[in-house]
């Protein structure tokens, strides 16, 4: 988009980069139906657990040996997964929405001082979104890595190897 150097002519009394604007508008659609899915997903991944940890209960209580080091690793990543989502959906994600909606709307204006002003907070928070994302992704990577290997029965196999 930078190269194509676009002008929204709406916004013809704004100074800055209108190609920011032009980009940004779109992806804050896609990056909120994306919060939407990874919403319903962390809900289900959050009932998969429950029921995961349900089962590890009951072989508990019939006697059979259970992996604490498998379910720890589950848990962790699981957990740090929802971690980095609820800081996205309720902290971060909110406040760059909030500087992206105040920038175009100085932008309009014309009020090209207050609108580069809202650009700047919501570039400042621009790292911290991909960290954040980066971090999430990893952990849910994790969490299916840990799960895939104890559907194969890697965990059993490694505890055999040790026995």
């Amino acid at each position: 988009m930078k190269s194509l150097d676009p002008t929204i002519p709406a916004l013809s009394g704004y100074s800055g980069e209108h190609w920011r604007l032009a980009a940004g508008i779109p992806a804050n659609i896609i990056f909120t139906r994306a919060d939407r899915i990874q919403f319903v997903c962390a809900g289900l991944g959050l009932m998969t657990l429950g029921f995961w940890l349900s089962g590890l209960v009951g072989l508990r209580q019939r006697g059979e040996h259970v992996s604490i080091a498998g379910a720890v690793t589950r848990i962790a990543t699981f957990s740090g997964a929802m971690g980095g989502l609820c800081y996205q959906l309720f902290i971060l994600g909110p406040r760059m929405n909030l500087a992206l909606k105040q920038w175009l709307a100085a932008a309009n204006t014309g009020d090209s001082s207050r609108a580069e002003a809202f650009r700047a907070a919501f570039d400042a928070d621009h790292p911290a979104a991909s960290r954040t994302l980066g971090f999430t992704s990893v952990c849910v990577a994790a969490c299916l890595v840990t799960h895939l290997w104890a559907g194969t029965g890697g965990e059993d196999q490694a505890r055999r190897g040790r026995t």
